[in-house]
């Protein structure tokens, strides 16, 4: 009788929100956290979409990451400190949707494999590949279905169990249009140990992070500049009814969009702190865009 509620639900849930989520329309970005061992190692990089392309007569998206890769040493002689910057020059990736299935061709693969199915309900099956290698797959179950609120969309999300993979753990989860909570291509291997996703973005505004906080989708290529510089911003009270303060250490740019990415207003300062009326905003979040002449800092505050 439960797993009969459940599945009602998640058909009335996702048949009753309209079209099919898309995963690669309005310029998405995903902001990946990295920790490996056993040398300490940590870094964050994007995964992005850069044009189109056609292999055997069938059209792709060219998926590319970028990011840094920092070694802080470890217990064992051998693990050394080092800082990388990288951008990928060729495609990791190959992707292509199909209704409510996303597929993948890895770069160097000749066939493409299923990355993700939301055409799923609880107690199915789940295979995933981290390569064109399809001899061994990744086992999961759907565990259960359940749905998220990003912006104005509500998407499924499949609560999975891998424990079946052989590492134990908790659960992960795959969310409809964004992809798995750990990386975007990497599943239920050692590969994600410590990977998390930061925040999702489309057409350059975060609208989703797990833990709820400001995050900025894109990584700029001098990250360590931008990571100490971009302390020094903040917006204060957060939530708000009548007015936001920013501060900002530079001259900049200042515009404030809502999740739809409607710009609502716009403005430029050479003050270091500016104070901004949004008391004739409806209530709901904002997303605020500082640009100066170091890069784009983006962040958000909550109307009340």
């Amino acid at each position: 009788m439960k797993h009969t509620l459940t599945l009602l639900f998640s058909i009335l849930v996702f048949t009753s929100h309209g079209q099919t989520i898309q995963y690669l329309d309005n310029n998405p970005v995903w902001r990946i956290y990295r920790s490996v061992g056993p040398c300490i190692e940590r870094g964050e990089y994007n995964y992005y979409l850069s044009g189109d392309t056609t292999i055997n007569s069938t059209q792709y998206k060219k998926l590319f990451s970028k990011g840094y890769m920092e070694g802080l040493g470890g217990p064992d002689p051998w693990c050394t400190q080092y800082f990388n910057t990288f951008v990928d020059t060729a495609p990791r990736a190959f992707l292509r949707q199909e209704n409510r299935k996303l597929y993948c061709l890895y770069a160097g693969c000749n066939n493409e494999v299923l990355l993700y199915n939301f055409d799923l309900n609880p107690n199915d099956t789940v295979k995933f590949y981290n390569s064109c290698d399809t001899t061994f797959p990744i086992i999961a179950i759907v565990q259960s279905v359940d749905s998220i609120l990003t912006g104005t969309v509500y998407r499924k999300v499949l609560n999975l169990d891998y424990s079946n993979c052989g590492m134990g753990g908790p659960t992960t989860k795959i969310i409809e249009g964004i992809g798995c909570d750990k990386d975007f291509l990497l599943f239920c291997n050692s590969e994600f140990v410590g990977n998390a996703l930061e925040c999702y973005g489309l057409n350059g505004h975060s609208i989703y992070s797990p833990n709820n906080d400001s995050c900025v989708t894109d990584i700029a290529l001098n990250i360590k500049e931008e990571i100490n510089y971009y302390n020094d911003v903040s917006i204060y009270p957060n939530p708000t009814s009548d007015e936001i303060e920013i501060s900002i250490p530079e001259k900049s740019e200042i515009e404030i969009s809502n999740i739809q990415g409607q710009i609502i207003k716009t403005l430029e300062t050479k003050e270091n702190k500016t104070n901004v009326d949004v008391s004739g905003f409806s209530r709901g979040v904002y997303i605020v865009s500082v640009e100066t002449d170091k890069g784009v800092w983006r962040g958000k505050f909550v109307k009340e």
